[in-house]
């Protein structure tokens, strides 16, 4: 795929120096045209409607597709991606960390404390979890049943956060 990419440039992004100090340079970075991006992921919510999570895992995305190109993720997992938190984020839901595996697999991951809930999700949806909480741990490998889960998990998990701090999103925004 050829795409015609627009140099725009991106926040100042911190690089390693010499003998690990640290120095900010003002980076350009090639961003897709909103046209050819609707093409490649036809089915990227809009943000405007989007709970945080899901702002957040679309900025992220976009940061892996600078990063590794625009092959790191399958339209079809992508919509997939957005799909599952569509049914399983709400506004007050934690944020996941995302990476592309070898195998086309979208890996979501959130962590809270001492839980843990990863999801993987590939090109036909939704595909694995695993749970830990404290020193238990379990997986599931029935996709009928991860979106059920996953939400019940990601609600305990966003209770949690919120009561011990209701400042989080605030202090994570600023990093």
């Amino acid at each position: 795929m050829t795409a015609i990419v627009d140099l725009v440039p991106s926040w100042p992004r911190q690089e390693a120096g010499h003998w690990g100090q640290r120095e900010r340079k003002f980076v350009f970075t090639p961003r897709i045209p909103s046209r050819e991006a609707g093409a490649r992921f036809p089915d990227r919510p809009s943000l405007t409607t989007a709970t945080p999570a899901m702002k957040h895992v679309s900025h992220l995305i976009e940061e892996i597709c600078d990063d590794l190109g625009h092959d790191a993720f399958e339209a079809k997992t992508v919509r997939n991606i957005f799909d599952f938190l569509r049914q399983v984020t709400t506004a007050e839901s934690t944020f996941p960390s995302i990476v592309p595996d070898d195998d086309g697999v979208a890996v979501l991951h959130w962590v809270a404390g001492e839980r843990h809930l990863q999801v993987d999700i590939d090109s036909d949806g939704p595909s694995y979890l695993w749970v830990k909480v404290a020193s238990e741990s379990f997986s599931l490998t029935d996709p009928s049943h991860v979106r059920t889960l996953s939400k019940a998990v990601l609600a305990s998990m966003a209770e949690e956060v919120w009561t011990r701090n209701p400042f989080w999103r605030q202090s994570m925004l600023q990093r």
